[in-house]
């Protein structure tokens, strides 16, 4: 008879009985040994998890703040546009004011002219 192999246990026998209780105690202390590394394993797993979520909320932030830079910056160009544009009206008028001054200059310069010409010939009769 072999010890080792519990089929062949005689329940007689006081010593092939904690020779099989000690089998049945190692298997139930393997199969908690296989369960804590299960544990462990599927912790780590979760750690990694939480981890890629971590990274993925900072890549979204991340995102975020580039878009609300953009929007910002467009708001940016668009209020230094409408300042360009308001600027470009007001030189418009001014330069359209300084023709029409010039226009009128060079009516009185003529008004004038011919105003001394008068008195030049009222003056020689």
């Amino acid at each position: 008879m072999n010890r080792t192999d519990p089929a062949q246990t005689n329940a007689s026998d006081p010593d092939d009985l904690s020779i099989h209780e000690e089998m049945l105690i190692q298997g139930r202390e393997n199969v908690v040994t296989a369960r804590e590394a299960t544990v462990h394993h599927r912790e780590g797993v979760a750690q990694r998890r939480e981890d890629a979520v971590g990274k993925r909320e900072e890549v979204t932030l991340a995102r975020e703040c580039s878009v609300t830079t953009r929007e910002q910056d467009s708001r940016s160009k668009e209020h230094l546009k409408i300042a360009t544009d308001e600027h470009l009206i007001l030189l418009q008028k001014a330069n359209a004011h300084l023709v029409i001054a010039t226009l009128e200059a060079h009516k009185l310069t003529e008004q004038v002219q011919a105003a001394r010409e008068q008195m030049k010939y009222a003056a020689y009769q």
